[in-house]
């Protein structure tokens, strides 16, 4: 098996409070895509990367990567996520068959979470890390509670999420750049294909706020 992971970076640092691209930003020292590329790197199966960047910021993720032991390539994203999805998958390299699409706002997603959703694609051709909602969920409208959703069968699911190369490249030549998918799991979903869920770790936080970075400080720092 040769996956190539496809680690995310495009999106902004707005509600981190920051005026550089989120993956950017340093956790324990290292900017966010750094740590997801190293681990990357310490994945068996993972056989090279590319790594998806806000325009204008393509040399400094250059940079970040510089040393990183594992084939990888910078290019520039879109607009949306869906576009910067369809450009990363489009310049993963000729030898994968499997591709691993992350987000570099995860930097604590392990190795071993990592080769298990490989491994589930493999079999499976689509999976993705999730973990079981615990917190109660309510549907509302304008602000008040109008009903509760039973969560027995809801998860919250994480990145990665490994697919079938040619399953996902069939799935996104299907939809405009504009079209506003949550996840990329999506785009198998609406195809009428099944994903296959891997449990996850509660970690493997995406960080969006600034609390956020004061968790992921915390858990890096005991590595």
């Amino acid at each position: 098996m040769q996956a190539c992971a496809v680690i995310v970076g495009a999106g902004s640092g707005k509600r981190l409070g920051m005026d550089i691209p989120k993956a950017l930003v340093k956790v324990a020292g290292r900017p966010m895509v750094r740590w997801c590329a190293e681990i990357m790197t310490r994945t068996k199966g993972i056989a090279s990367m590319v790594i998806v960047a806000p325009p204008r910021f393509e040399h400094r993720f250059e940079a970040v990567m510089k040393g990183i032991n594992c084939p990888n390539l910078v290019v520039t994203g879109g607009a949306t996520r869906t576009e910067s999805v369809r450009i990363g998958v489009k310049n993963i390299f000729l030898d994968c068959s499997i591709v691993a699409i992350h987000d570099a706002a995860r930097p604590l997603i392990n190795p071993h979470h990592v080769y298990q959703t490989i491994k589930a694609a493999e079999k499976h051709n689509a999976a993705a890390l999730a973990v079981p909602i615990i917190d109660t969920i309510k549907i509302t409208e304008d602000e008040w509670i109008i009903g509760t959703q039973p969560r027995e069968n809801l998860w919250a699911v994480q990145t990665p999420q490994a697919f079938n190369r040619s399953l996902l490249e069939h799935a996104l030549e299907l939809f405009p750049d504009d079209v506003n998918n949550p996840d990329d799991c999506s785009f198998i979903e609406k195809i009428g294909e099944k994903i296959k869920i891997i449990p996850g770790n509660r970690t493997n936080i995406k960080i969006t706020y600034p609390e956020d970075l004061l968790l992921a400080e915390a858990v890096l720092s005991m590595k």
